[in-house]
This record gives C-alpha cells, sequence and structure tokens, in this order.
C-alpha cells in the first residue's frame, strides 16, 4: 500500500492541505479521497514534511518515513560532500551502501556520478527510489547488506546505523554495520568515506590511511566523516565550515597546546573570540590561537583571549568593552554604564542557564549586548562585548 503515496493523486491531495491544519483534520480531509490505509500513510507524510520542512526543505526529499527522516544528512553537507568527491573523481561510479531516504544519492546523482543505492529496508528502499524519481535521476536500487559486497564498484559511502535498537549506540561494535565491518568495506575499495558520530575522536593509529573532517553548519557541529584512499588524497584531520550563506571553508593542520592565560591576563584581555566547534573537536584550537596571537583564557574552556583583534571565519570575535566578577549589583552598573538592557549570555564553565542569567543580570539602559562568563581558577568572570564589525 505504501507504494500508492507516490502517485500524482497524493500529491494533489496533499497540496490542498493546511500547514495550520492539526492531524485530525489532515485525516478527515485525506478520508474523503482514499481507502483509510493509504489516507492515514499520506497524513502521516504530511506530518513529517512540515516535521522536517526546516531541516531538509520542502521539496528535495518529498517522501519522508521514521524510521529514517531524523537520520538523513543535512542537505548542505550532503552537498558539500558531493562536490568534493566530483572534485576528486569526477563522473566516478560510487556504492551509496546505506542509502536511506536518498539524500546522499540524490545529490551523488546531481553532481553526475552512476550511484547504486542499496539498503537493507525494502520500504526505505522504495522511497529512496521515488526520491531521486522526482527529481528526474536514475534509481539503480537494490535491496542489500553494506558488508556483503552486493554492489561491484570503485568507490563506497556508509552510514552506520547508530540506532540500531531505536537508541542511540555509543559503542561502536554495537553499529550496522559495526565500525570494524566498516572499516573492512572501506579498505576494498579505492574511494572511500563513512559518517561517524560528531563527538567521535578518531586515533591516528587507525589501519587505513585517512583523513577526517569535523563538520559544522551555522556554527552547529553536525558530522564527523572519514576518507580514505582516492577520496583521502592528504591525510589528516580538518575542521569544515559551512556558513548560513552558502560559503564553505577548510582548515587543517596538527593538534599542538598552546598554554593558557594566568587569571589576571584573562582579566586584561581586549579581544575575545568563540570558537566554532569543529576547530574543537579537530583539535586545531591551539594551531588557529598560535598563528591569531591568542591563547585561550583557562585551560579547556573554550574561549580565546588576546590584545589584537581576532580574523578567521572559525572564530567569533568581540572587543571586550568592560569586565569585573560574575556579581549582579556590578554587572548592572557595569552595563548602566554603557547604556546596556537587555543582554545575550554566552558562558563556558558555568552551570546557571543562559536564559535564566539574561533575565537576571538585564541591565537597566536603552542597548542591546552580549555578556560572556567565564570561570577563571576559581571564581566566574564576566566580559561586556560588542561585536568586531568585520565578521
Amino acid at each position: 500500500m505504501h507504494k500508492d503515496l507516490f502517485g500524482s493523486k497524493i500529491e494533489e491531495a496533499l497540496s490542498e492541505l493546511s500547514p495550520d491544519w492539526d492531524a485530525v483534520r489532515c485525516l478527515g480531509q485525506l478520508r474523503r479521497v482514499f481507502p483509510p490505509e493509504l489516507a492515514r500513510e499520506a497524513a502521516r507524510l504530511h506530518s513529517l514534511r512540515e516535521r522536517c520542512k526546516t531541516r531538509i526543505g520542502r521539496d528535495l526529499l518529498p517522501f519522508l518515513r521514521d524510521p529514517g527522516s531524523q537520520q538523513v544528512s543535512a542537505p548542505a553537507i550532503a552537498k558539500q560532500r558531493a562536490d568534493r568527491i566530483s572534485a576528486l573523481t569526477p563522473h566516478s561510479q560510487i556504492w551509496d551502501s546505506t542509502c536511506g531516504l536518498g539524500m546522499e544519492s540524490l545529490h551523488l546523482g546531481l553532481g553526475g556520478h552512476q550511484t547504486v543505492s542499496t539498503d537493507l529496508c525494502p520500504i526505505t528502499l522504495d522511497y529512496a527510489v521515488a526520491n531521486l524519481k522526482h527529481h528526474g535521476l536514475p534509481a539503480w536500487a537494490v535491496r542489500g547488506d553494506a558488508t556483503g559486497q552486493s554492489v561491484q564498484a570503485p568507490h563506497v559511502l556508509l552510514d552506520p546505523d547508530r540506532r540500531p535498537g531505536g537508541r542511540r549506540a555509543f559503542d561502536p561494535q554495537s553499529w550496522s554495520p559495526t565500525l570494524h565491518e566498516t572499516l573492512q568495506v572501506l579498505a576494498k575499495h579505492e574511494g572511500g568515506v563513512t559518517k561517524l558520530p560528531p563527538g567521535m575522536d578518531v586515533p591516528v593509529e587507525w589501519p587505513l590511511e585517512h583523513a577526517v573532517h569535523w563538520v559544522s553548519l551555522a556554527g552547529q557541529l553536525l558530522e564527523c566523516t572519514l576518507w580514505t584512499g582516492k577520496w583521502a588524497p592528504e591525510p589528516g584531520r580538518s575542521a569544515i565550515l559551512l556558513t548560513r550563506d552558502g560559503n564553505e571553508f577548510e582548515y587543517g593542520g596538527t593538534p599542538i597546546e598552546v598554554s593558557a592565560c594566568s587569571p589576571e591576563q584573562a582579566k586584561g584581555v581586549q579581544f575575545l573570540a568563540d570558537p566554532d566547534p569543529s576547530i574543537v573537536r579537530a583539535g586545531l584550537l591551539g594551531q588557529l590561537a598560535q598563528e591569531q596571537g591568542l591563547r585561550p583564557i583557562a585551560p579547556r574552556l573554550g574561549y580565546l583571549g588576546g590584545d589584537q583583534a581576532p580574523n578567521s571565519p572559525y572564530l567569533t570575535s568581540f572587543k571586550v568593552l568592560a569586565s569585573g566578577p560574575l556579581n549582579r549589583k556590578k554587572i548592572r552598573k557595569m552595563l548602566a554604564e554603557h547604556d546596556i538592557g537587555p543582554i545575550q549570555v554566552r558562558q563556558r564553565g558555568h552551570d546557571e542557564p543562559s536564559d535564566l542569567l539574561e533575565r537576571k543580570l538585564r541591565g537597566p539602559g536603552s542597548r542591546r549586548g552580549v555578556l560572556a562568563v567565564a570561570r577563571l581558577d576559581r571564581g566566574r568572570w564576566v566580559y561586556l562585548l560588542e561585536a568586531c564589525h568585520d565578521q
């Protein structure tokens, strides 16, 4: 019955539903046109489209189902990955071995690659085929196991299921395929890439020569990807930053340690920088700090400080207008001196929620301001900030 969802009559019926309607009203409207079972499936599809429209878009993957929609790659990241593959091996033959609903296959196909899509679930595979056909792409799809070598292709893409029982699994050997099996598949191909948890620390001594990318989108760390073979021409670690306006930055290097400021030095910095999470997870914050003439204001805190304005897309940079201890009376006086009323609070090493601090520390002035709260030595220190205008 699910295949009936892919017809034009379903699309026509769904287009008449309002986003403001609740599930009961949507189902009632659809049952006027379709049998009960198909109406329920169509109502679920409409609900998923509305729920995923911000993250996935309205028309990129029109055919969604759960489980599956929560694990779809962000469109911007899937496109960036396909663009990278196109630059390394243009118009290549690729096996998307864990295709899910087809986001990766879609962008590979749009990039001119011959892509064969496989998945263990036949229903999910049908949805992937429908999504590819929606964009006028050929849908070469086979039900198969990523570890079974059911497809002969020089290049492979894997995205292990890290929720095999419905819950996120932190043990790599419980993934499907397991991490060990994934590495074995990668080793058999000329070029490959697999998605890993964004918080994963990839050891240097893995048997395959590899490159690891930590990818953030608009300031949110979303992926860690492991590249091998022809798709890793320059082994090492990189932070990939994708911005809201479509720009892409890549920063690579080797982790180094940079000593932190003393508490007294930290209290006197003239500029403060908040790093993108990709640079932190890649272990490259020390290298970037050294290049920018900055130092961590405290060990393992993240904030960088110094006496010159930073200039890097990986740093959200501020000029320090004033600073002082985390004392409500003193902070309100500091805000009053700069005509600051409502504030945005950024914090590291402090447990109190930011929204609570924003209400509690709000100043008496008329302008908006930014406060950064940091743990220095045994106390908390607050910086009143002004965004650097060249960001």
